[in-house]
């Protein structure tokens, strides 16, 4: 299933805390504006979800949006609750509204409580931008928010977070002894290149895979919207783009995908994210589901999003496909779909929507996927979103594709190619060309 709130109709922004066989599900709430709190939802094989609904609220002080965060352990022994949260608040400070990070805490990963305003983070002024006061519009607000952890070796932690630094584009860098006391460090220099990649600069998660650090961002501007990975050999930087792969989820189009996190399990280091479904964030009514989750691969330097296999899960009944219609499969439009196969380069697959020609995903000999709208006659007429993840498939590499009302995601050799949102719903129809063994699924 994707997950979707039951509870609130509007939600955001999503992070994973794994702990003792549950995995936890965070999700900012958007009901009354950009983000009005943030929920809890539980499973035991990160696929089935219950939803415990918003467990954390803003307070009478906020007066723009609440942001989201992550989880980690306590270190203090003085503390009963074991567990520890951020998320922000923008407040007024004099006559500027200022974000700054605050703090709960958790026995159990579900009911929270929050921690005193003693103990939040604001912004260093050494180091970074607090007020601009020749902002064009929201998006040059100077940031304070969504911070996340990583061990640090002399014990505490290293955190990082979305930051306005003071004199070149990045993001916030600091430490912790306790988990809950952050002091602010200077930002990392991250080598862009002239000009930058980038426009803006979100932190979604950094991991250490082999003794480099892995940073993943993201930018939400119209040209370069979607999540970038960023490396480097030590925590404090100075951190580049990544060599290979470096467009982790793009949007060219629209924001299909956004805001990936880490989450380490007993077996590998997962990435989550949301997929947007319908609408756009600046819509009144917009849908938001949380995305199967994915593997973290690193391959020659470059992080890559892959198939979990507790995805499998997924798979419902197996539908026969027949041999007389062996280029074309039918099913029920209601359900999901998983479709598996392999595709001889050149090839391609043609999805029938509600209501309008269609869909289709070409690729190429290199692999270079292209995917959009479809033309009465099925060959692709505009070319909405472009991919090549800089590796070699081979000539007829295994492919998967999930779709499930207008959400699309497709993978080769189980590495994600790209998530696509439909203009409409799938209609039960995939047409292929060049594609054999194939295996058809219901989505349960």
């Amino acid at each position: 299933m994707l997950f979707r709130s039951t509870s609130v109709a509007r939600t955001w922004d999503t992070w994973v805390y794994h702990h003792a066989g549950t995995y936890h599900l965070y999700y900012c709430t958007s009901e009354t504006g950009p983000g009005d709190g943030f929920g809890v939802a539980t499973s035991e094989d990160g696929v089935t979800w219950v939803d415990h609904g918003r467990v954390v609220g803003p307070s009478d002080k906020m007066v723009r949006y609440m942001g989201a965060g992550s989880v980690w352990k306590s270190i203090s022994s003085s503390e009963p609750e074991q567990f520890i949260c951020n998320y922000s608040e923008w407040r007024m400070e004099d006559d500027d509204a200022i974000q700054r990070i605050l703090f709960a805490r958790s026995n159990d990963l579900v009911h929270w409580h929050k921690v005193d305003d003693a103990a939040s983070f604001r912004i260093d002024e050494r180091f970074y931008q607090k007020i601009k006061k020749d902002a064009h519009g929201p998006w040059e607000w100077p940031r304070w928010d969504g911070l996340c952890v990583i061990p640090r070796p002399s014990g505490g932690y290293y955190g990082y977070w979305t930051a306005t630094p003071r004199d070149a584009l990045g993001f916030g860098f600091g430490e912790s002894d306790d988990g809950l006391h952050w002091r602010a460090l200077e930002p990392p220099q991250i080598a862009w290149g002239d000009p930058p990649e980038l426009y803006f600069v979100e932190v979604g998660g950094v991991h250490e895979f082999d003794g480099k650090f892995y940073c993943m961002v993201g930018d939400y501007a119209d040209i370069n919207c979607g999540m970038y990975t960023l490396v480097t050999d030590a925590p404090g930087g100075p951190f580049r783009p990544a060599s290979r792969n470096f467009g982790l989820l793009r949007n060219r189009t629209r924001m299909h995908v956004y805001f990936s996190r880490f989450l380490d399990t007993p077996n590998g280091v997962l990435v989550n994210h949301h997929t947007l479904a319908e609408g756009k964030f600046s819509d009144e009514h917009f849908v938001v589901y949380v995305a199967p989750l994915k593997q973290a691969r690193i391959i020659d330097d470059g992080l890559y999003l892959a198939w979990w296999s507790g995805n499998d899960k997924l798979k419902g009944t197996e539908i026969a496909i027949s041999a007389t219609d062996k280029d074309t499969v039918s099913t029920r439009a209601d359900t999901g779909l998983i479709l598996e196969g392999t595709l001889a380069l050149p090839g391609s697959l043609f999805i029938g929507t509600k209501g309008e020609a269609g869909v289709s995903i070409a690729v190429d000999t290199d692999a270079t996927t292209r995917i959009g709208p479809t033309a009465q006659d099925g060959v692709l007429a505009n070319c909405e979103e472009e991919v090549n993840r800089e590796i070699s498939l081979g000539p007829c590499p295994r492919f998967r594709l999930l779709l499930r009302h207008t959400m699309l995601e497709f993978y080769l050799e189980d590495l994600l190619v790209q998530c696509y949102t439909m203009a409409r719903p799938m209609n039960g129809t995939i047409s292929c060309h060049n594609a054999a063994a194939l295996k058809l699924w219901s989505w349960t």
